[in-house]
């Protein structure tokens, strides 16, 4: 691949794996329960936001852009099924699949259509900035939620 196409995938994927490991840092320290409740009735909890943030950088990532496998249930991404305690070792594992599989990207497949379950056809870069961008809108999402779930200890 190309050094620029390869800074340039760094530099999304970059921007996507800082707004999940924040939004993973946003489950410390909190009790299972906190986790799992959200502050509000309307709300998501914590646990479903970085495991919907998750699914999403997976499909987006490894199934659009790298063109691999992914069985991904969005639904069942609402459902509290998953401990808090597992989300960090999930999504480091995730990261993993996700460098190998982009890793293996050969050039020109930043300009190479691609067609989205639900958007279309997208180029490849069109896929890596709506991955970074639903990340990013997430991670202040979990940062807010975390600070009313804190705000009911008192």
């Amino acid at each position: 691949m190309a050094t620029g196409e390869r800074s340039e995938i760094e530099s999304y994927l970059g921007y996507v794996c800082r707004s999940i490991d924040r939004m993973v840092a946003c489950l410390d320290e909190l009790t299972e329960e906190e986790a799992n409740t959200p502050p509000t009735p309307a709300a998501s909890s914590l646990r479903t936001l970085a495991v919907h943030a998750m699914g999403n950088v997976e499909e987006n990532v490894i199934g659009v852009f790298a063109r691999g496998a992914v069985p991904r249930i969005r639904d069942a991404e609402f459902t509290n099924d998953v401990p808090p305690s597992e989300i960090a070792p999930r999504w480091r594992e995730l990261r993993e699949r996700i460098m190998r599989s982009v890793g293996e990207i050969s050039p020109g497949e930043l300009a190479a259509d691609r067609m989205h379950p639900r958007r279309g056809s997208m180029t490849g870069r069109e896929v890596l900035f709506v991955a970074a961008r639903h990340a990013a809108e997430h991670v202040g999402h979990a940062e807010l939620t975390r600070q009313l779930v804190l705000a009911q200890r008192r």
